[in-house]
């Protein structure tokens, strides 16, 4: 029916994210498959919060004996085989795929390349509006400020993360030395529960400009995951960003 909700799929249902993705995904669409790897412990384990489609209980399962009936996007915060797999099935069923996972190697992001002619995908390494907006802001600093400044970042994360520098803090020093030769400090820290903090520091001569950004909550990613979800269910196949959601003017695909 034209107004059902979309049918999501989550990977990595029983993670960090995961979680936070079947907690924010009540009212808001329906959670059809809830996949976790095949040696979980989570393995059919009633599934906890989120919003099942058509009623009753889900339970984590393994992508390969799902029933991807009526799936119309896949939102993905696992690992680098995860998304792999969430790669093969999105392909195979033709479903749009949302995907938060890093690291994302070249060849990983090649096979999403090859995905994006058939179905639309997005690949962020992280979901925030605020931060997204920084992102957008910071090479205007590059140009107003300067060669003479120069800038260095400092992301900070829980103690189980595993990739150090964080997707975050790549993409934003890639933002600030975008068509530059140079390389851009970065220093990680690994701590406690931190959900994630991100410093700019802008260093000129007598003079410093420093950029927070954090977050105290999952919960806004997840919800920046849905709402890429629920726009990229009915578009046309191709690589798409953050800017395609945010942008005022609706932006496009790449």
């Amino acid at each position: 029916m034209p107004n059902d909700p979309l049918r999501i799929a989550v990977f990595g249902a029983s993670g960090r994210m995961g979680a936070q993705v079947l907690a924010a995904s009540a009212g808001r669409v329906e959670v059809g498959l809830a996949l976790v790897r095949p040696d979980s412990p989570d393995l059919g384990r009633a599934c906890p919060g989120g919003s099942p489609a058509r009623g009753g209980v889900i339970r984590f399962e393994g992508a390969s004996t799902a029933a991807w009936d009526g799936i119309g996007a896949v939102v993905d915060f696992s690992s680098p085989d995860g998304l792999r797999e969430a790669i093969t099935y999105c392909g195979r069923y033709r479903i749009a795929l949302v995907s938060g996972t890093t690291p994302c190697a070249p060849e990983l992001d090649r096979s999403l390349d090859d995905l994006a002619l058939r179905v639309p995908v997005l690949h962020a390494p992280n979901f925030s509006r605020g931060l997204w907006a920084l992102a957008k802001m910071i090479p205007g600093f590059r140009s107003w400020l300067g060669a003479s400044f120069e800038a260095g970042l400092l992301d900070i994360h829980h103690a189980a993360k595993k990739d150090a520098p964080s997707g975050t803090a790549r993409a934003l020093a890639a933002a600030w030395g975008s068509g530059q030769s140079e390389r851009t400090a970065s220093a990680s820290l690994r701590l406690g529960q931190a959900v994630g903090d991100h410093a700019l520091w802008i260093e000129g001569t007598g003079e410093r400009i420093e950029i927070w950004h954090r977050v105290r909550d999952r919960r806004v990613f997840a919800e920046g995951a849905l709402d890429a979800a629920l726009a990229l269910a009915a578009r046309p196949p191709g690589r798409y960003t953050l800017d395609s959601l945010w942008e005022p003017s609706g932006g496009s695909c790449l």
